[in-house]
């Protein structure tokens, strides 16, 4: 049997960064929000931006804590983020609840579904027609 090789320096301080900020993500805990797949109107909406960074930050944590990516793989995912959340600012399709779009961060964050493929996060999906 194959003797895994070491791993280096920097893998382990990035894999202990990724989990330190998985971490502190999962024990923040979700903040209060309506319950429902819409916001009420008047009321103020979860913001975009901040979604699409934190949602697709934690998509790059779970592809590279499940193994379906390697180390320079999840550096790219990760730099990929602000480029592609610049264009993303505003709700496309419908304005979520809080309550739907902190399910759908609290869902990507739980370890015990990081075998299931981000995009088919079922709390991700119902959020709004588009998805993740």
């Amino acid at each position: 049997m194959k003797t895994p090789a070491p791993r280096s320096p920097s893998h382990r301080a990035v894999r202990r960064l990724v989990l330190g900020a998985l971490a502190f993500v999962v024990l923040g805990g979700p903040a209060p929000g309506f319950v429902g797949s819409c916001a009420p109107s008047g009321s103020s909406a979860p913001d975009a931006y901040r979604y699409c960074l934190d949602s697709r930050g934690l998509v790059c944590s779970r592809e590279l804590e499940s193994g379906r990516i390697d180390e320079s793989q999840f550096v790219a995912c990760y730099d990929a983020i602000a480029p592609f959340c610049d264009t993303r600012r505003t709700w496309a399709d419908c304005i979520p609840s809080g309550a739907s779009v902190e399910a759908c961060l609290n869902a990507l964050r739980d370890p015990g579904r990081f075998g299931t493929a981000s995009t088919e996060i079922v709390e991700c999906i119902n959020l709004c027609p588009s998805g993740i």
